[in-house]
């Protein structure tokens, strides 16, 4: 389990560099001496950055927070396998929780 685990969080985090590239490209001459001028463009390009980076850490923190919800409520339910819900609904997000809702508990 602690291995998926890790494979999930490094595909995320991989998902979550994306930005870097949008950082990477904006036309920053600040480091040139003697000319420090930003552009709208550098503005932008930033807080479009900023606001993606915690706009995945709230979904990444969120999506986290159901899938040891899943766990937790399967175990109390006396589900066969919680760890497969929990792999359900990290790979179907919404969809796999509302499987796990209708499909997976036990009355």
């Amino acid at each position: 389990m602690k291995k998926k685990l890790l494979v999930v969080l490094g595909s995320t985090l991989s998902f979550l560099s994306l930005p870097i590239s949008v950082f990477a490209q904006m036309n920053n001459n600040s480091l040139d001496y003697g000319y420090n001028r930003s552009t709208p463009s550098d503005f932008a390009a930033t807080s479009f950055f900023a606001l993606y980076f915690i706009l995945m850490c709230v979904i990444l923190g969120v999506w986290i927070a159901i899938c040891v919800w899943v766990y937790k409520d399967a175990k109390k339910h006396n589900v066969d396998n919680p760890a497969l819900w929990v792999l359900l609904v990290l790979l179907m997000s919404l969809p796999g929780l509302v499987l796990y809702l209708l499909l997976g508990r036990k009355k």
